[in-house]
């Protein structure tokens, strides 16, 4: 039995992340300045995730778990931290771009280097402190899973597809593109996907799931996808009940998604509306609350 938390989709991006950053360490590892374009490709796909990543942190995600907490929970300085790290990676990149003879490439490259690493464990020690304050947090935004999965869909879902609903989509299938290929040092590549993306499924309407659907189903592997759905129903779009969402929302829902997803939804049956309602409504007390323990638990 695997027991659902819909905030898998903050958590666990953040292992696709991990992963990403391995893969970029490989490139700038050593001193073959030759691998500089791929670095520079790697980085800015990165940079586009966790700008989208930090905007549903300052937007949704901080405000929602100071509102559980009572109080301030001192995270919007690791963001500050990121910028100054951040800043000083790409001004390097901006020597080797306008550096031409071979020896000042190599310095450039080295320097290059050691600001990324730099970058590197700061945003991994950023990670860390966020999943250990921010975790535990997330069970008290409601007091049941159905709960905390309709704050997931009304705070973080919907709130990210109206900022930037094309941005917010890349986000979702480059997350599920890593997590499907490496994992998490405690997650298989099976299991790490299943977290993510049935967090993602129970948290959305009909028309948003009609909208992630094929997302999800492009960026992992046929074998982990059938998986889902032999084991979930998760090809079928779900209904709206188990997120109590009245006609007007709904609909309203539906407005705003495209228009092939719109169709889906329309077209959708509610059958399967009781499966995510089941989905949703596991066991509380085998759902993780530690910064670095799994979302799912198999």
């Amino acid at each position: 039995m695997c027991v659902n938390t819909a905030f898998a989709i903050m958590r666990n991006s953040h292992e696709a992340i991990r992963s990403h950053i391995k893969e970029m360490m490989v490139l700038i590892d050593g001193d073959n300045a030759s691998q500089f374009d791929a670095f520079n490709t790697s980085w800015s796909d990165l940079h586009r995730i966790v700008q989208v990543h930090m905007s549903m942190e300052d937007h949704d995600m901080f405000p929602l778990l100071i509102k559980a907490n009572g109080g301030p929970i001192n995270l919007e300085h690791l963001h500050e931290a990121d910028a100054e790290n951040e800043k000083y990676v790409n001004d390097c990149i901006a020597k080797m771009q306008g550096t031409s003879s071979s020896d000042d490439k190599a310095m450039a490259w080295a320097e290059l280097g050691d600001a990324l690493k730099n970058w590197r464990e700061a945003h991994l020690a950023h990670l860390k402190k966020e999943e250990e304050v921010m975790m535990p947090l997330t069970m008290k935004t409601g007091a049941t899973p159905v709960e905390r999965t309709r704050v997931v869909h009304t705070n973080l879902v919907t709130t990210a597809l109206a900022r930037n609903a094309s941005e917010f989509e890349y986000y979702i299938g480059w997350c599920v593109r890593k997590l499907s290929k490496h994992g998490s040092p405690m997650q298989s590549p099976e299991v790490a996907t299943r977290v993510f993306v049935r967090g993602l499924w129970c948290a959305c309407s009909t028309a948003q799931w009609a909208i992630f659907r094929p997302v999800v189903q492009k960026n992992c592997t046929a074998e982990q996808w059938s998986a889902l759905v032999d084991a979930y129903n998760i090809d079928v779009p779900v209904g709206d009940e188990s997120l109590s969402l009245s006609a007007p929302a709904a609909a309203a829902a539906a407005a705003a998604a495209t228009p092939a997803a719109a169709s889906a939804a329309a077209s959708a049956t509610s059958a399967s509306s009781a499966t995510k309602q089941s989905t949703a409504a596991e066991s509380n007390t085998a759902e993780s609350g530690s910064g670095g323990g799994c979302c799912i638990i198999s």
